[in-house]
């Protein structure tokens, strides 16, 4: 099941409250998408950014969007936020307005709240993106080039929302992959210790899709390089205590998280192949714990009920085109540096060795991409 957006964790703004609405904004980390538009192979790219936003204090609040590179500004917008309800929003963004762009290489795209009530600018969250420039066929004897941001270290970064959808404790899970969206049919085989949990039920559905086209000349195949993030659903894993005569709806009772407390192991399975591991600890309270590496310093704020978990990936498997040990070592999502190490080392020293290659094949970055696919 795939869809092109999703709006699940507009129920934390039931549980985000009007005080610390006014002073913490934040952009869910599990549903943020930056990318690049290109309108055609000749003329530079655009910045789109959407995400869901938390912590709106006034109805003419907006969100001011600059791209750098270095100390130079090379576009900057101010974008309202329409689609909102109440303390938070879907925010949809691009530099559409500005010039396109067509540097390359370290890039910087600054998301910077803007109170209209307060007169203040805050910078809620600054992605550090590499931009790669893949050539592109455009008429005879000329290659003109498309943009997009490099989207390998998307892929080691996990979280878990303790969800509240239609009064449902629910625990979602979201992930990121490296290649096309494919539909396929998966399941969670958790063990909390020693225990066991009987499979879960998941359900996939794919979104924030980071995608261009190479296609190095007339003759060529033309190549496709994409990452997408993963919401995964599943059937009847709630978090919280246990409710008596509860019922998940689907095939059977939940499994409550405060009925298994401890560290939770979880193996996303696909056709008897594991594909990621996610571990997160639960309290006795059947609630997700944070991870060490959410307070570190820099780290970006997490919503209400949202937390980072451990992700561990297996030697191969079928649904990443390709894999950048290299990219999520060197940072979190969009490219943040991990400032506390200690606190991701055991994931870090347990990732597998690169497979295949995103790089542009025209600038010497190698050809690969089929390695992990099937």
């Amino acid at each position: 099941m795939r869809q092109r957006w999703i709006t699940s964790l507009g129920v934390a703004a039931m549980v985000w409250s009007g005080a610390e609405a006014a002073s913490a904004q934040a952009f869910s980390e599990a549903s943020l998408q930056v990318r690049l538009f290109n309108p055609d192979a000749e003329g530079g790219y655009q910045v789109r950014v959407n995400g869901e936003f938390f912590g709106l204090a006034n109805p003419n609040d907006r969100v001011r969007l600059t791209v750098k590179q270095g100390q130079r500004t090379l576009a900057t917008q101010l974008c309202t936020i329409d689609d909102r309800n109440g303390t938070y929003a879907h925010l949809s963004c691009d530099t559409d307005q500005a010039p396109r762009m067509t540097a390359t290489g370290a890039v910087s795209i600054e998301l910077a709240y803007e109170d209209d009530m307060q007169e203040t600018t805050t910078v809620v969250r600054t992605v550090n993106a590499n931009v790669r420039g893949y050539p592109y066929w455009v008429h005879d004897r000329v290659v003109g080039t498309m943009y997009q941001l490099d989207g390998g270290s998307l892929v080691g970064s996990a979280f878990a929302y303790m969800s509240h959808r239609d009064d449902t404790p629910r625990v979602q899970l979201f992930t990121a992959f490296a290649g096309t969206y494919e539909g396929f049919d998966s399941s969670l085989r958790c063990r909390v210790g020693e225990e066991r949990i009987p499979d879960i039920e998941v359900s996939t559905l794919a979104f924030g899709e980071i995608e261009v086209d190479e296609w190095t000349s007339q003759e060529a195949d033309r190549r496709h390089v994409a990452w997408y993030r993963a919401r995964l659903e599943m059937n009847g894993l709630w978090w919280g205590p246990n409710v008596p005569g509860a019922s998940a709806g689907w095939s059977g009772p939940p499994v409550f998280l405060g009925d298994h407390p401890g560290l939770w192991s979880c193996d996303m399975r696909s056709e008897g192949v594991v594909l990621r591991t996610f571990r997160f600890q639960v309290d006795a309270q059947g609630q997700i714990v944070a991870h060490a590496a959410e307070t570190a310093p820099g780290m970006p704020r997490m919503i209400d009920g949202l937390h980072m978990v451990d992700v561990r990936f297996p030697a191969t498997n079928p649904r990443d085109a390709f894999f950048d040990p290299a990219a999520i070592r060197a940072g979190y999502q969009y490219g943040i540096p991990w400032s506390s190490p200690a606190a991701v080392a055991e994931m870090l020293g347990a990732l597998p060795a690169a497979a295949g290659s995103s790089a542009p094949t025209g600038r010497g970055g190698g050809g690969g991409g089929a390695r992990r696919r099937r």
